[in-house]
């Protein structure tokens, strides 16, 4: 039974099980509270009574293990249609905005796609910013010399090796936190290049799914209403869950 008493002292607090992908900063198990949207989820479930057991796995297999019915949930995707033959969707549990980052020196002006054709544009392996941008790129008018990691990008971004770089905004920011001697010099264009909403599926196979599914989406909307729910982003923001900050903590209350 995957809604069980994990405590005997916690008879009342069932439990969820939800598998998930690493995704620094949103979710990641080296983080504090294992990343903000890890954080958001724990606290959504709590405010209904319930106790949130994750489980990090790649993504491939949180996706298929929890819509075999192996878990209650998995979090956080983007919504594509065929998803919705193995999930019930939550209400969104975050906004993605994807936004161009450039050097502070060297500002980037664009309006439409186009502008930015002869722009030397970094980009992700494997990575997709959206139907638009991606439409670009697969018809020639935009061109990206793609490698690993943001860190990567934000590196030869400010070298000079590349002009500009799609990222959502939180990633690209979060990265520049670790990398203290470049956050001064970079910075992003405002005009996004793509939004979209993220989600928590509940196993369509499972009985008590529709139940979670009310249960976390009331939750939701408490959260949003009273306040904490932009607190666990104002947080992100200042860079409470950074690893970094969590190490401090971590030697502060050792005092």
């Amino acid at each position: 039974m995957l809604l069980s008493q994990a405590h005997s002292e916690d008879a009342a607090q069932p439990s969820v099980s939800i598998a998930v992908g690493s995704w620094p900063p949103f979710l990641s198990t080296t983080q504090q509270h294992q990343g903000h949207i890890a954080h958001l989820i724990h606290g959504v479930f709590a405010s209904q009574g319930y106790k949130v057991e994750l489980h990090f796995m790649p993504w491939a297999r949180a996706y298929r293990e929890a819509a075999a019915g192996h878990h209650d949930a998995t979090a956080i995707w983007m919504d594509e249609e065929e998803r919705h033959l193995d999930f019930h969707y939550s209400a969104p549990v975050m906004d993605e905005t994807f936004v161009l980052f450039h050097r502070r020196q060297t500002p980037v002006q664009w309006q439409q796609f186009s502008d930015l054709a002869d722009l030397s544009l970094g980009g992700g392996i494997a990575y997709s910013y959206g139907p638009a941008f991606d439409q670009a790129i697969e018809q020639g008018v935009l061109t990206l010399q793609r490698v690993s990691t943001t860190e990567q990008n934000l590196k030869r971004l400010d070298a000079g090796y590349i002009d500009a770089f799609p990222e959502e905004i939180s990633v690209g920011y979060f990265n520049l936190r670790q990398l203290s001697d470049l956050k001064h010099s970079i910075t992003h264009h405002p005009k996004p290049i793509s939004k979209n909403q993220s989600f928590v599926l509940f196993p369509r196979t499972q009985e008590r799914s529709k139940v979670l599914l009310r249960h976390f989406n009331n939750g939701l909307k408490q959260l949003r209403e009273n306040g904490r729910y932009q607190q666990y982003f104002d947080d992100f923001n200042a860079g409470k869950y950074d690893p970094m900050y969590n190490d401090v903590s971590e030697q502060l209350s050792d005092k």
